[in-house]
Order: C-alpha cells, then sequence, then structure tokens
C-alpha cells in the first residue's frame, strides 16, 4: 500500500475533495482522507449560493449533481420583528443570478464530490482518522500519522472542518468566543401535495425569534430539497445545552418551532420528522491558514457563523485559490511558508472580506434592538435586501454595501 504522495488532504468534505480534484487533475499524487465513509449525513442548512453552481461545474460535478435531484431557490425571505424582508437572487449582476440558489442533502452532494475526486485521479480512503501530524527536525510538517498508518508528502492540506485537527497542531487557532454556539439539523418529510416545498414559495428563510427572558436569539433556517424534504436548522446560545439534554433532539426542535416560530410549525402540519443532528458551531480564525509544508482549506482556515449560508461556497473557491498556490508550489518542490503565502494573500483580498461581511451579519441578527430598528427598512426597500443577499450570496463584491445608494437607502427613516 502507497504511503507517499505529493500531497495529504485531510476531510473529505467539498473543500478537501476540490483541492484533491484540483490537484489530482495537474497529475499531482493526492491523497484524501476521511473519517467517515461516503455517503454520510453532514449537519448543514444544505442551502448554496449561485456562484456554487459555476464552482461545481469547474470541477466537472454539476451535471451530477443537478442529476440528483436539486431545488432552486431564487430568492430569500427574513422574517424578523415581525417584519417580512424578501430579496431576490436575478436581479444580481452575475454570471449564474438567474439561475438562483439551491438545496440538495450533503449527504448527497458530498458523495458525489468525493467520487468525482476518485474519477478525477485521487486516492481516496475512508474511514481513516488523523492521530498527529509528521514533523521533520526542523519542524516542517511531512505528512500525517493515521489509524492505519503514516503518510507521508510534500504538502499536508487541512480540510477537516470547524473543529480542525490539523490547524489545532499547527498552533493557529483563535476561537471566537461569541460564536460558540448550538445547531439542530432536522428533516421532515412532507406528506401532503399542498405543502411540498416545490409547490410552495421557492425562497430560502431564515426566522428570528428571542429567547425567553431575553436570553440570547435563535435562529431557525428553512430550506427544501426536492420530493417534499424540509431541512429545519435552529442554531442558538450554548446555554440551551442543558434544555436539548433534557428534551432531546426532536423535543428540542418541536417545543423551538410551536413557541418561537409557529409559522413554521404550521407550514409542516403532517410532515414526518425523519432525523435530527446536534452539533456544535465553534466560530474560530487563524492567524494563518499556511506552515512550513502545510496548508488549511474551508472551515479549517475559518468559521465563521452560517447564517448566510456562505460555507460551501467558501470550501470550494478557497479550494480553488489553493490549487492555483498549490501547483506551482510542488512543480518547483519547494512548500515553504514564502512559496505557500501567495493563497494567504488571495484569500486576504478575495475571501477576508466575504467573512467580515458573514461577521456584521451575524452581530445585527443577534442584536434585537438594531434589528427592530433595520426590519422596516429592509420591508419597504426590497432593493436593499437584493443588494445584501448578492454581497452574501456571494455574486457582488462586499464593497457594493458602502455604496451611497444603500447607504442612504438604508438610514432613511
Amino acid at each position: 500500500m502507497r504511503n507517499d504522495y505529493d500531497a495529504i488532504i485531510i476531510g473529505g468534505g467539498p473543500a478537501g475533495a476540490a483541492t484533491a480534484t484540483h490537484l489530482a487533475r495537474h497529475g499531482f499524487a493526492a491523497l484524501l482522507l476521511d473519517r467517515a465513509e461516503f455517503p454520510r449525513n453532514k449537519p448543514c442548512g444544505e442551502f448554496y449560493s449561485p456562484p456554487v453552481r459555476g464552482l461545481l461545474s469547474s470541477l466537472g460535478a454539476y451535471d451530477a449533481v443537478a442529476a440528483a435531484g436539486i431545488s432552486g431557490l431564487p430568492a430569500a425571505t427574513l422574517h424578523i420583528a415581525g417584519r417580512h424582508c424578501a430579496g431576490r437572487f436575478d436581479e444580481a449582476r452575475h454570471p449564474w443570478a438567474k439561475a438562483g440558489g439551491f438545496s440538495i442533502e450533503r449527504r448527497i452532494l458530498d458523495a458525489i464530490l468525493w467520487k468525482n475526486a476518485v474519477q478525477s485521479g485521487a486516492d481516496a480512503r475512508s474511514n481513516i482518522a488523523l492521530r498527529s501530524l509528521l514533523r521533520n527536525d526542523s519542524g516542517r510538517i511531512v505528512g500525517a500519522r493515521t489509524d492505519a498508518g503514516d503518510f507521508h508528502a510534500r504538502i499536508l492540506i487541512g480540510a477537516d472542518g470547524g473543529r480542525s485537527r490539523v490547524a489545532r497542531e499547527m498552533g493557529v487557532v483563535r476561537p471566537i468566543a461569541r460564536l460558540q454556539k448550538i445547531a439542530i439539523v432536522s428533516h421532515f418529510q412532507c406528506t401532503s401535495e399542498e405543502r411540498r416545498p416545490e409547490n410552495s414559495s421557492p425562497a430560502i428563510e431564515m426566522h428570528v425569534g428571542v429567547l425567553p427572558n431575553r436570553s440570547g436569539v435563535m435562529v431557525c433556517g428553512v430550506g427544501g430539497a426536492r420530493y417534499g424534504a424540509r431541512n429545519i436548522t435552529l442554531t442558538m446560545p450554548e446555554s440551551e445545552a442543558r434544555r436539548v439534554a433534557a428534551l432531546g433532539a426532536e423535543g428540542y426542535v418541536q417545543e423551538a418551532l410551536a413557541t418561537l416560530f409557529p409559522s413554521v410549525a404550521e407550514s409542516l402540519h403532517g410532515a414526518t420528522f425523519l432525523r435530527a443532528q446536534t452539533c456544535g458551531t465553534f466560530g474560530h480564525r487563524t492567524i494563518t491558514p499556511i506552515a512550513e509544508g502545510a496548508l488549511l482549506v474551508g472551515d479549517a482556515a475559518n468559521f465563521i457563523d452560517p447564517f448566510t449560508g456562505e460555507g460551501v461556497y467558501f470550501a470550494l473557491r478557497g479550494a480553488e485559490l489553493a490549487a492555483e498556490t498549490l501547483v506551482k508550489a510542488l512543480h518547483s518542490d519547494n512548500v515553504s511558508v514564502r512559496s505557500l503565502s501567495p493563497y494567504a494573500e488571495q484569500r486576504r483580498r478575495e475571501l477576508t472580506p466575504k467573512y467580515a461581511v458573514c461577521d456584521l451579519v451575524e452581530r445585527a441578527i443577534h442584536s434585537p434592538n438594531f434589528m427592530a430598528w433595520a426590519a422596516p427598512r429592509l420591508e419597504r426597500r426590497p432593493h436593499l435586501m437584493d443588494a445584501l443577499l448578492s454581497v452574501t450570496g456571494d455574486m457582488s463584491h462586499p464593497a457594493r454595501l458602502l455604496l451611497p445608494d444603500f447607504i442612504f437607502g438604508a438610514l432613511a427613516p
């Protein structure tokens, strides 16, 4: 069994599978490792912005994803403070804007991307967990120690998610205390024909509710897939952990919907509860996404509250940026920090502003007083929601929110 590669990628989700695909297509020996076996369920809101279609196309995976059954979502609606603020993607100036966002279960999407990496030439192995990083005498990372043995490579890529072990062993993780939360991702099957998502208004819905005694804010995301499936994602403060444990995931979801989001509960009348997964949303930043012999992509590099649904976009676009630098570094046989620095710089220029917008939106959503002021303005001026959606949906540069028409429109009574 081979144990020496050009690149080892830890984590087989979208970021890891995409990176492995890019490298394999350039002729490099890429080993893709994941502790799970695909297909596997993955807690996720399962909403993807329009440009994700293009990123999947560049990987050669979009046709397979579309054939698996996606649900188009051309609009988004924010329900907060008794207001309904709607925006559409098709008014943004982007090649994929008219196609709109879409939804598909992560167990399907991730399995397709894993298979695509294999078909591109990557050596993909499941049920293998990372134990530690291997370093040489100078401290440079040279491989991975796993429960299946040691593997060596010229470069190691950490794509192991928001709780990345690779990032922690690199010593670059900086937790964001206010983003230490709990998320419950539930799936329901709607049996009534008139309640099937494809027969209702095709929009991603975000509902915001204030917990009793103003102890925090809970966010409820409602997404749809084909064949009447609904994704209900609740995100709440860590302080709710005891109640989740006491009621169980399904009981907690049912109670939260009934008390805080009755319109969502009503839309699920007669639906069958399928499953729920609870996870921690451990927000963090990294002081750098690179090290001697290593590089981070996707949530391993940065993980911000996923309210805006950009996680898969960040994963796939980050993989493209990483591949551009990695191809040059491997061809020159130089994986030093200096050689990998163009990737860090590209992330800083392109992705850091988007992370900043995500962070600002998260702060705003969790400020009831601010949202009580902002919601009426967004409701009365749909073009503001369109502009905000074009930025959070990866179709416009964040600078669009600094243009006079947006600022004056937002501040006007």
